[in-house]
């Protein structure tokens, strides 16, 4: 009987085993711990990137199915947006909410307007007076060229704003879309993105780079 209980006793923990068990859990916690917030984080973004493309999809869609003239006011009409962001920079003088120090400067051809989200999401690239008519640009006010209805329109989406890692494929994504069917079909980037297995219609929001394709693959997946 004495034998018995001393020998449970025997196995037990001792103190600085226990202590050592504890030592890796803790090592292996905090190894572990900044990749488990990371994949949060993409996860949370990817999720406010995919609401913030199917969104713009349904308003791009209507606008040139009925020669919207003003996307911007469109955007600000149809999505649940807080504000107009009125410029790049995101400043109470410009009342603008794209930080073109610390989001990055926009691509080449990014509209400087753009909608800031309720859910903190941006999206930058809507424009206002633009034409979805075959018009000569001079038609067009001399700051706002008027804008052929057979284009190309880029979007820029950041999932929450002013906040990083403001990364291309993490929680920022270009997004590209095309106007009219027959443009959809001739132009290169266009056919492109068919060739890689996306349904390219005009008003659809699609990837405009590699980083861009694995973030937009990861929201719709």
């Amino acid at each position: 009987m004495n034998f018995s209980c001393f020998n449970r006793f025997a196995q037990a923990f001792t103190l600085s085993e226990v202590l050592i068990v504890l030592g890796i859990m803790g090592l292996l916690s905090t190894m572990l711990l900044p990749s488990f917030i990371e994949n949060q984080t993409r996860n949370n973004c990817a999720h406010l990137i995919r609401s913030s493309i199917l969104a713009s999809n349904s308003l791009l869609e209507d606008a040139f199915a009925f020669s919207r003239t003003n996307l911007m006011n469109e955007a600000v009409e149809r999505l649940t947006t807080i504000r107009n962001c009125g410029g790049t920079v995101n400043t109470a003088t410009t009342g603008g909410c794209w930080n073109a120090t610390s989001q990055r400067a926009l691509p080449a051809n990014v509209a400087n307007e753009g909608v800031l989200l309720k859910n903190n999401a941006v999206i930058v690239g809507f424009r206002s007076n633009v034409s979805f008519v075959n018009t000569p640009a001079s038609a067009g006010p001399p700051d706002v060229p008027a804008r052929n209805a057979d284009q190309l329109l880029r979007f820029v989406i950041d999932a929450n704003g002013v906040a990083g890692p403001n990364a291309v494929g993490v929680d920022q994504i270009n997004l590209v879309t095309c106007t009219t069917v027959a443009f959809c079909q001739a132009n290169a980037t266009m056919t492109n993105l068919a060739g890689q297995g996306f349904k390219v219609v005009p008003g659809q929001l699609l990837p405009a780079d590699v980083a861009s394709v694995a973030l937009y693959n990861r929201a719709f997946q």
